[in-house]
């Protein structure tokens, strides 16, 4: 997938402020020296001196970060591409995608244009991508095929999984209407496969998939009857039935995010390393939209939802579901950023949620994440500080990606960067 490599200059990147991506305090007047498309150092400027041969470039006054990951991206298009680089993002996890031998002209990077100026240290890859193959669903599934792949016996589970492996997928996909039993047979023969599962489901609740050793599951809006209180489980699956209900709204109105069986839902995600991506711009989404009255009606118990899988230790990813109407590719991090700072999270945990944990859970932790020598050298130069207000985190000057510096002109050949949203 990796293009390769041709080294030209080193570059030294002077006297910016650094978060590292690890949760460290920031460290100031730090200089990070790239070399062929790596992190080659980062230290005080007082103390590390240059290359000789480096490409020097004054950045004080700026902040640099790791590259953002996003692990909920299904992204195929160039142009989709190219947004997540503009807003920052230099790697995802897309967790429904064609099978890779079916990628051809959709695997091409965004072509990297040199900032003016500026030399380029390297040529750049494409954006890292993990990617799942179609999902596995019981039918019949809400997805058209080829989309989907619908099984309805676990000898087919089995059969689908050990395919998609042979194709060289990173990660098995599981969908809304598989019951547990299927579940539980996708589960084991993909990890006979070498391979995690992912989920997105409704018949099989997320106390029952964790149960069954799923690696991740997708989305705050666990949805099973099974989850609300006893004596209300009947008239919720009534109202279902009879469509007299907007079923996610209708489910969050009436759990009990404390009761016993959102704490054993907790306890299971926990004590089985269970890694979540909330994607709240989806959920709001699913919801009609940040000004729906569906929205207003129960988005404190969404936020309270994600607050408690925190507080209690569940693994949490930073993921978005785009792109789809209302979730644009790379903004939408940005904004899911903001969501998880309104559920109690610090700024400085969100960032390193985005960088070096989501590397860590996508297994890239050997080459993204943090400003780390070794690392792949993907990084941001920020214009202000976005620990003091997460809003910076959009005031991108320059985006390297293999160290090499991207500019996307605007219209007027000017050099164009994200303008902050007044929702961030």
């Amino acid at each position: 997938m990796n293009q390769p490599q041709h080294q030209l200059r080193p570059l030294a990147l002077l006297g910016a402020t650094v978060v590292d991506g690890t949760g460290s305090p920031p460290r100031p007047d730090t200089t990070v020296v790239l070399r062929a498309g790596r992190i080659e150092s980062v230290g005080p400027g007082i103390d590390l001196a240059p290359p000789d041969d480096a490409e020097v470039r004054d950045v004080h006054r700026r902040w640099i970060l790791p590259g953002l990951l996003d692990a909920h991206a299904h992204v195929e298009s160039s142009a989709n591409l190219r947004a997540l680089l503009e807003w920052g993002v230099t790697a995802f996890r897309n967790p429904a995608a064609p099978l890779p031998t079916q990628l051809s002209a959709l695997d091409q990077a965004p072509a990297p244009t040199p900032a003016p100026n500026q030399t380029p240290t390297s040529t750049a890859p494409p954006l890292h991508a993990v990617r799942a193959g179609p999902p596995l669903d019981y039918p019949p599934s809400s997805i058209p095929r080829p989309g989907v792949v619908e099984v309805t016996t676990a000898d087919e589970v089995r059969a689908a999984v050990r395919s998609q492996a042979a194709a060289g997928v990173d990660l098995i996909k599981l969908y809304v209407r598989l019951p547990p039993n299927l579940v539980r047979a996708a589960v084991t023969q993909a990890h006979r496969c070498g391979l995690p599962a992912l989920g997105d489901l409704a018949l099989t609740s997320w106390t029952d998939a964790a149960r069954a050793g799923i690696d991740f599951l997708s989305h705050a809006m666990p949805r099973h009857p099974s989850l609300l209180p006893a004596d209300l489980r009947e008239a919720y699956l009534r109202d279902l039935r009879a469509r007299r209900i907007h079923p996610l709204k209708r489910w969050f109105e009436l759990v009990d995010l404390d009761g016993p069986e959102i704490r054993e839902m907790i306890r299971a995600l926990r004590d089985h390393s269970v890694g979540v991506d909330p994607t709240l711009v989806g959920v709001e989404v699913v919801l009609g939209g940040p000004n729906a009255p569906e929205k207003r009606a129960v988005w404190s118990k969404v936020l309270g939802l994600v607050s408690r899988l925190r507080t209690s230790g569940v693994s949490l990813l930073v993921g978005t579901d785009a792109p789809r109407p209302g979730i644009n590719a790379g903004e939408s991090l940005h904004r899911e950023l903001t969501h998880l700072v309104d559920a109690g999270f610090s700024e400085a945990e969100v960032i390193s949620m985005a960088t070096a944990h989501n590397a860590a859970a996508l297994g890239l932790a050997h080459s993204h994440g943090t400003l780390t020598p070794g690392r792949r050298a993907d990084l941001l130069v920020l214009g202000a500080n976005p620990l003091a207000h997460l809003a910076h985190l959009a005031n991108i000057e320059e985006v390297y990606l293999a160290g090499v510096a991207q500019r996307r002109p605007d219209n007027n050949g000017q050099q164009h960067k994200p303008t902050a949203r007044r929702h961030l």
